[in-house]
């Protein structure tokens, strides 16, 4: 269950930055770009938890190979810009005392390992 002060911080933070706001399954996913990736906040035992997640990624890699001129420049800056506004999230529960833990990692990894596996085909 997710704190009512995450709740309010989170939805602040969306609506401050333009960032699409949903709920889904218990967690509030926020979507920074046009891109199938995604930073989901859910709340834990411990406080929330604020991580990078990603929906058809394969798809995506693939058409960005397709269609962009510098295809790894593209994912490389989807991932590190998604991931810094998922820090900056986890910072602002912080600032607030919310037991905050980030996971980036995970998914940005899944992300670059699908686009390497879609160059090397």
């Amino acid at each position: 269950m997710m704190p009512g002060d995450a709740r309010r911080i989170v939805e602040e933070f969306a609506r401050r930055r333009g960032i699409k706001l949903v709920e889904k399954g218990g967690a509030l996913v926020l979507y920074p770009a046009e891109a199938p990736v995604y930073i989901e906040v859910r709340g834990t035992s411990r406080g929330v938890l604020v991580r990078l997640g990603h929906e058809s990624i394969r798809d995506y890699v693939r058409e960005v190979l397709d269609t962009e001129e510098n295809p790894r420049q593209v994912i490389e800056d989807l991932v590190d810009d998604t991931s810094a506004l998922a820090f900056e999230l986890y910072e602002e529960l912080r600032r607030h005392g919310i037991e905050a833990r980030l996971d980036t990692r995970t998914a940005a990894m899944d992300i670059l390992g699908e686009l390497e596996e879609a160059e090397e085909e």
